[in-house]
């Protein structure tokens, strides 16, 4: 069984792909959430990433936006969660990436990256 984790920062995007992963078999999502403003919801945001921790999924997806912002805000415990769940693999879902992004990215450990296409 292959636990998932969802973050992002649209709703009907997290509605989407849970409504994709029903049914699935092999797949359990152990944990989603949504961060609309990394600022305003930053406690919210560390209590997901604290539980995750604890019993970290085999996979996190990750909206790049939500990345992004987190990631300007304070980078360090982004990446002290990347070491607590050192098995865990990250994927990134997001509009567009550029060459440089995405080596750093996979620098850090994000095994895959995919352009979120609206339905």
């Amino acid at each position: 069984m292959i636990k998932l984790a969802i973050m992002c920062t649209d709703e009907a995007f997290e509605a989407r792909l849970l409504n994709f992963l029903r049914g699935e078999k092999d797949i359990i999502v152990n944990g989603f959430i949504v961060l609309q403003n990394v600022v305003h919801d930053l406690d919210k945001g560390k209590d997901f990433i604290n539980t995750m921790a604890a019993s970290p999924p085999d996979i996190i997806v990750v909206d790049g936006a939500l990345l992004r912002e987190a990631a300007a805000l304070s980078l360090p415990p982004i990446l002290g969660f990347m070491r607590k769940c050192a098995e865990m693999r990250a994927i990134i879902i997001g509009d567009r990436f550029n060459e440089e992004s995405v080596i750093a990215m996979m620098k850090a450990g994000v095994r895959g990256f995919f352009t979120e296409r609206a339905s």
